[in-house]
């Protein structure tokens, strides 16, 4: 199986789970804390700016909303990058952890057996973890505070 020659440093079943749990847990507060939906991911009209506010809107609610909206945007600039190529990692990702459907229905619709799609999410959920570190480090995201999902060997 090919994978990236990175991730020997990696494990690369630990870092699959990290970025599950960002996913499927951490992931849907901070789409609802920003005033977001999943089918944002793919727009590309999006941007920092609070959608509401009301007059008692304190200095750090807007922040903090500023926060939100940035790493949503950051895994979204994620999710545009990944590959999209025979391995269907992009697909992986938004139907099992964003839609979050279940594995049978996920092989189906993608027309692979469950055994392949459980090792194509873990190169999938791999590849995320690594765009990941880069676009939380570029200016227009500097969300670099958020942990790094890769766990070493």
């Amino acid at each position: 199986m090919y994978y990236l020659k990175e991730f020997e440093h990696w494990n690369r079943k630990k870092t699959a789970a990290n970025v599950q749990q960002f996913l499927t847990n951490d992931f849907p507060i901070i789409m609802s804390r920003a005033d977001k939906q999943i089918t944002d991911i793919t727009s590309p009209q999006l941007n920092s700016i609070p959608s509401h506010t009301n007059g008692n809107s304190q200095e750090k609610k807007v922040l903090d909303h500023i926060n939100y909206v940035a790493v949503f945007l950051c895994v979204a600039d994620t999710y545009a990058h990944m590959s999209n190529d025979g391995r269907k990692y992009r697909e992986i990702i938004k139907l099992l952890c964003l839609y979050k459907l279940d594995r049978n229905t996920v092989s189906n619709r993608l027309g692979i057996d469950t055994s392949t799609l459980d090792k194509r999410k873990v190169g999938a959920l791999c590849e995320f973890a690594n765009r990941f570190e880069v676009q939380k480090k570029r200016h227009e995201h500097q969300v670099d505070w958020i942990p790094n999902f890769r766990v070493p060997k």
